[in-house]
């Protein structure tokens, strides 16, 4: 039995794979979003005959490849049994996935691919109450209130402050706005910047999923209050169509995988360090368009 997949096949029914149909199944009837499901697949067939199951480079839509496990071929009087586990991920909201895949049987004229039925799981969802049904509680207690209050002192004073504020604003209000804007958006980047690196300098093995976890949502409580779009509830996916950037768009399906697979890489760093570019990148393109405008 070969593990890698074959350049070309042909989907078919022909006499070639006969009755030989693949059986696959998931081994849970429900899922969560990023958690790992297995999915076992199987095929019967003459002992002489050639076969390939799909590896990692194979579209396993909607879910996402993480690993597999062979089992070695078991041989009987009724013929060859070869069969593999896959483990699986998926980050689609979808209540119902499905999923089908190939067996691929080798010959000297072809490739065919024998495909297996429709499997189905069921998504859990985390969230079950509704927002809009949650009742606010009535809070009854007495408060005291004090009765004697000069209203004429107060008016006087308030007026006062408006009139002062008001010509203050008429003259350098503008630019004053534009001088307090550039402020604040310097020192929110030194902070994301200093709290960012803490996080990412020193990153052990042992709690590099948790400090990437992290890493995520300070990233993006930061790009939230830069570009002004609510970057906490967006997915990767919907990042991915605000910000069109194709290492971006990879950073953060590898910090997904590392988050809900729990399993840190290689590339763990190089993901890091990408959202750091990106983050610096929008803090300069928005500090030089601000500082462009005129006052």
């Amino acid at each position: 039995m070969a593990t890698l997949l074959p350049v070309q096949a042909q989907t078919s029914n022909s006499s070639v794979s006969g009755n030989i149909i693949p059986q696959g199944k998931f081994l849970s009837d429900s899922i969560k979003v990023g958690m790992p499901v297995q999915y076992v697949l199987s095929l019967k067939h003459p002992p002489d005959m050639e076969i390939i199951f799909p590896d990692s480079s194979f579209n396993y839509a909607p879910f996402e490849w993480i690993k597999k496990e062979f089992f070695p071929t078991r041989t009987n009087l009724s013929g060859s049994t070869d069969s593999v586990i896959y483990t699986l991920a998926t980050f689609e909201t979808d209540t119902i996935q499905k999923l089908s895949l190939p067996v691929y049987i080798i010959t000297s004229q072809d490739c065919t691919a024998v495909y297996t039925g429709l499997d189905s799981v069921y998504l859990q969802r985390l969230i079950t109450t509704p927002a809009d049904t949650l009742q606010p509680i009535a809070d009854t207690d007495y408060f005291p209130v004090d009765l004697y209050f000069n209203y004429t002192y107060f008016l006087a004073i308030l007026v006062g402050v408006s009139m002062l504020t008001l010509i203050v604003y008429l003259a350098f209000g503008k630019r004053i706005s534009k001088l307090y804007k550039l402020y604040r958006m310097g020192r929110e980047h030194s902070h994301f910047r200093n709290d960012y690196e803490k996080l990412t300098r020193n990153m052990s093995p042992d709690l590099a999923v948790q400090t990437i976890e992290h890493a995520v949502i300070l990233w993006k409580k930061y790009m939230e209050e830069l570009e002004d779009k609510p970057f906490s509830t967006y997915t990767t996916k919907e990042i991915a169509e605000v910000m069109p950037n194709q290492q971006l768009a990879e950073a953060l399906q590898h910090t997904d995988r590392i988050i809900y697979g729990q399993m840190s890489t290689d590339q763990s760093i190089r993901s890091m360090r990408i959202l750091a570019y990106i983050a610096k990148r929008s803090y300069i393109e928005k500090r030089t368009y601000l500082e462009k405008q005129k006052v």
